[in-house]
């Protein structure tokens, strides 16, 4: 899956993350390509 440029958002000032479904689904450091992903953020 990928990332639309409207579903990426600004945190911390350093890090992007894509919100899919109204939660963190992959986070991205700028200046690293590394990627992790997160699927219990904003899940309950």
């Amino acid at each position: 899956m990928e990332c639309k440029p409207q579903s990426l958002i600004l945190l911390e000032g350093f890090c992007i993350a894509c919100i899919t479904n109204g939660e963190i689904v992959k986070i991205a450091y700028i200046g690293y390509t590394h990627s992790s992903t997160y699927s219990s953020m904003g899940k309950e």
